[in-house]
């Protein structure tokens, strides 16, 4: 599965070497969905930036479609374990557990962002 990318972020991403990409936590939901059944996923990605993170998970097959949010993994948290890294993770305990291990301190969870409405 491979989505489209546009002309802009090619011409933002030629000369981009490896050493700029960072781990990218996206979150992808469907808001058509009834209340707790927004959320569809999780996917952990290498990207340059939000846009690349996104086209990257639909190369590896691992973005469901929907609306997508998404920031950096602090660098200081580093690379995530092997078993997370490029495929979605829809399990809503697993994304608890990877939530509170990856976001950071201060980062709303994804049963605190259901209870509010965003997923």
């Amino acid at each position: 599965m491979s989505g489209p990318v546009s002309d802009e972020l090619k011409d933002f991403l030629e000369g981009v070497t490896p050493q700029d990409e960072t781990w990218w936590w996206l979150s992808f939901c469907d808001s058509s969905q009834s209340t707790g059944q927004h959320l569809l996923g999780v996917a952990l990605v290498r990207g340059t930036c939000h846009a690349d993170a996104v086209s990257r998970a639909w190369q590896l097959g691992c973005n469901p479609g929907g609306e997508c949010m998404g920031h950096p993994v602090p660098i200081d948290m580093g690379d995530p374990p092997e078993a997370m890294r490029n495929k979605l993770v829809a399990d809503k305990a697993e994304i608890e557990r990877l939530t509170e291990e990856w976001t950071g301190d201060g980062c709303m969870t994804a049963g605190e962002a259901e209870v509010a409405g965003l997923l």
